[in-house]
């Protein structure tokens, strides 16, 4: 054992499973910061894993075998702060594994952002070979209640005299790593992402995995990870997985079938302040579009897709009957493509200014409903949502922020075919505080005759039942 004090505590739980637990002493021996030591504490073990840890031989490893099996790594992780000597602590899973900068790398990142806590960029590898990421952070910093595997952290001793020592299952409902960064956020502690991936998570789903003890993957990845080029590798698996479950990722050419040939050029030319194309006359102005020209089977077939955000029943009749029905809505221009999910959900983002088109409305007043949510890279919570009509006059104008429902009238005085502007605008100075965009899950139309039906709507609106989603704000706008 080394007489001085190391600069990092590394502590490896572990409990029967030595043959994976080698290649993560491996990965902890190749790191190119080697002030350290390694603490390997055995929740109860009775297999060889003490035999495998002495096998390497290296005087900067620590074995120590709890004389209960706890269940959970709670338990030895708080036994290896207990016997840790290092002013930073970091962890490592038995199957798990860490690129060689991983120390190095979280160490820096303490030190130049004066942090408590860091965690790494992780590579989430499952048996079957599929892979994803964690950590990702569009401000640098932790995300309240994000998914950040303890593997990947490193921190500063003394944050547990602050925080606490790893919680217990018995006595909490999340998982522990999830309770004990809640607790970070909530001391206001410094938690930053190093934007690095140097960690590597073995998702193990399998069935008895502790009896049939499979090393393969952690063989396979210890060989790859020489690579010089393996970060490079599996980031571009990672976002080709990802765009198969996200189509937003996937830029696409825009859907100019409604322009006449070549007026598509011609408009791009005149935004960029070019000449027209010869041969093009002007483009007539967007606003001079004709109410018939907006509120037609064709113009709405563009812009709205069979599976999309508005309501179904008027989608229905459009694609099904190339029928344009009374008081329907749809989509107009600006929004951003179709984005489907996982598990079926569909959504439309808007950067700027997109339209909603009211089709044939045999009311002077309609109610919209919308369920959406703000978001930005940079951290601000709220923005403002601007509606005006067809001749810009305003409408209503709102803030959003996380999951947001509202209901508000839209009002139809010529009950003709209608195209409504929702305009976003970023809180902050001058009113910009750089790009965001809202996402909107869910729109719907309420046909009212009478007041009495918009106070039914909004009833229904505040019971939560225009949409099962979790929501931070309700407003509600007559």
């Amino acid at each position: 054992m080394t007489t001085s004090a190391p600069e990092i505590s590394v502590i490896i739980p572990t409990y029967n499973y030595s043959g994976v637990l080698r290649y993560a002493i491996e990965s902890v021996l190749a790191q190119t910061h080697t002030d350290f030591e390694l603490l390997v504490i055995g929740d109860h073990c009775t297999d060889d894993t003490e035999s495998v840890v002495r096998s390497f031989g290296d005087p900067r490893i620590r074995w120590h075998n709890l004389p209960i099996n706890s269940g959970q790594k709670a338990v030895p992780c708080n036994k290896g702060l207990e016997l840790s000597r290092g002013p930073y602590v970091a962890y490592l899973g038995q199957d798990d594994l860490w690129l060689p900068d991983h120390l190095e790398t979280a160490l820096r990142t303490i030190h130049a952002h004066d942090a408590d806590i860091v965690y790494a960029l992780t590579l989430d590898v499952a048996l079957d070979g599929s892979v994803g990421l964690q950590g990702l952070s569009p401000t640098g910093e932790y995300i309240p209640n994000q998914m950040v595997n303890f593997i990947s952290i490193m921190h500063r001793r003394d944050l547990m005299d602050d925080v606490g020592t790893w919680p217990e299952f018995s006595d909490i409902r999340q998982e522990p790593p999830h309770v004990l960064f809640r607790r970070v956020v909530e001391r206001g502690k410094r938690f930053v992402c190093t934007d690095e991936l140097t960690a590597i998570k073995i998702v193990s789903t399998r069935r008895n995995l502790y009896v049939d003890k499979p090393t393969e993957t952690q063989h396979r990845l210890a060989t790859e990870m020489r690579c010089p080029d393996f970060r490079y590798r599996m980031l571009t698996r990672v976002l080709k997985e990802a765009s198969g479950r996200h189509p937003g990722l996937i830029k696409r050419f825009a859907e100019l079938d409604h322009l006449e040939p070549g007026e598509g050029i011609t408009r791009l030319r005149e935004f960029k302040g070019l000449v027209r194309t010869p041969g093009h006359p002007p483009a007539a102005a967007e606003d001079a579009d004709s109410a018939a020209d907006i509120g037609s089977a064709d113009f709405l077939s563009t812009y709205n897709h069979h599976r999309d955000i508005t309501p179904l029943r008027y989608r229905m009749r459009l694609h099904h009957h190339h029928e344009v029905p009374q008081n329907g809505l749809f989509l107009g221009r600006g929004w951003s493509s179709r984005i489907e999910d996982s598990y079926g959900g569909v959504r439309r983002q808007l950067y700027d200014t997109a339209e909603l088109v009211v089709t044939n409305p045999t009311n002077d007043v309609l109610v919209l409903c919308l369920d959406l949510t703000y978001i930005h890279p940079g951290g601000n919570t709220t923005a403002k949502l601007r509606v005006t009509d067809t001749k810009k006059r305003p409408v209503a104008e709102f803030p959003v922020g996380k999951r947001t429902m509202l209901a508000l009238r839209l009002p139809l005085p010529d009950r003709e075919p209608t195209t409504f502007h929702l305009s976003l605008i970023p809180d902050g100075p001058d009113g910009d505080a750089g790009p965001g965009y809202v996402e909107v899950f869910e729109l719907e139309v309420v046909d009212v005759a009478r007041d009495m039906f918009l106070h039914d709507d909004v009833r229904r609106l505040r019971n939560g039942g225009f949409t099962h989603a979790r929501v931070e704000r309700k407003w509600v706008l007559d």
